[in-house]
């Protein structure tokens, strides 16, 4: 299956939106670092008593956990982005085609349906 550039051209509008929007994201719970794949997640002083100290580390484990999930999807955006870039976007990484109708939903997808699961 020979992609359009048309889809190549709308497929990478999609996929810099949301490495727009998730950069946002992370700029918004954390720092970015000399990477800019990678980011620090901020841990925030609400104050000194037990309580304070508690809410902190709850508050620091969430955003590290978001930020975690963000950066493996920007990751895969970049990725994705670089595969239009080569040529070769739409190549399972196992050799087969991914699917059109997949690309649509996931635009960042690396591995066809058959090899998904």
């Amino acid at each position: 299956m020979l992609l359009s550039q048309e889809f190549l051209n709308s497929q990478k509008e999609k996929l810099l939106a949301d490495k727009t929007r998730i950069e946002e994201e992370l700029k918004s719970i954390a720092d970015p670092t000399a990477n800019p794949e990678d980011f620090n997640s901020r841990f925030e002083n609400l104050g000194d008593d037990v309580d304070a100290n508690a809410l902190e580390v709850t508050n620091y484990e969430q955003s590290l956990a978001v930020e975690q999930d963000l950066e493996a999807m920007l990751h895969k955006i970049n990725q994705a982005l670089a595969a239009i870039s080569l040529g070769n976007y739409g190549q399972c990484e196992s050799g087969d085609e991914i699917e059109m109708a997949r690309l649509k939903v996931i635009p960042w997808a690396t591995t066809c349906i058959k090899h998904s699961q």
